[in-house]
């Protein structure tokens, strides 16, 4: 219940579009779109509008399927991320509403960016290059590699990046070991940490550094 209060701070009555940006299925990233789906459309009378890679359509539209969650719920845009196109299914989003849906969607999503996590989701990972209020920042979800992005950056506002700052493993960067490329690439933008593993040693690191850790208090959502 605690994410539905979460939702509903997020989402006004107001609001046209609910668009839900994908990077990857992990549980602790996807396991509530089925509720949010449900949520949004008996509560709210809209229908999400889900967005990821082309990869990952059929994972997702499964996985609505297995937890009991209506097709009409929900619809789904997939992204090619080669080209940046917008691929709509007839059964999902009547053609009239292509066009519109397209232009929103081009206005906010700059680019879909592969990366690499683990190896049982491999190519099915993805970051995002977006426009948000005028300011264009690239955010990495979740990552064990730099590669993708360190060469997106040159004009970009803020760079949300995924580490880890306690435990390596295969599936996240480590501090200590991109400490060095950081420092390089907050030179060309903001950088903000998220995913962090511990709180008090990431502030204690970058204390006295240009780099910052995400904040997100739900509270501020009036």
């Amino acid at each position: 219940m605690y994410n539905v209060e979460k939702a509903e701070k997020l989402v006004k009555d107001d609001v046209k579009e609910i668009f839900v940006l994908l990077t990857h299925l992990h549980a602790d990233h996807a396991s509530g779109l089925g509720l949010f789906a449900q949520w949004c459309y008996l509560v709210k009378h809209r229908q999400p509008i889900f967005v990821s890679d082309v990869r990952l359509r059929s994972d997702i539209v499964e996985d609505m399927r297995a937890t009991g969650v209506d097709k009409d719920f929900f619809k789904f845009v997939s992204i090619h991320s080669d080209n940046n196109l917008y691929v709509f299914d007839s059964l999902e989003i009547k053609k009239k509403e292509q066009d519109v849906l397209r232009k929103e969607l081009a206005s906010c999503i700059i680019k879909i960016i592969p990366t690499k996590h683990v190896e049982n989701l491999a190519n099915k990972c993805f970051g995002f290059m977006l426009n948000v209020n005028g300011k264009k920042i690239v955010y990495t979800g979740d990552t064990n590699t730099l590669e993708p992005f360190a060469n997106k950056l040159y004009d970009v506002d803020e760079f949300y990046c995924d580490m880890s700052w306690k435990y390596k493993s295969d599936a996240h960067l480590y501090w200590p070991e991109q400490k060095k490329k950081l420092l390089e690439l907050a030179r060309k933008c903001n950088i903000y940490f998220m995913h962090i593993d511990d709180v008090e040693l990431a502030v204690k690191e970058i204390d006295s550094l240009p780099l910052q850790l995400v904040h997100i208090d739900f509270k501020d959502l009036v």
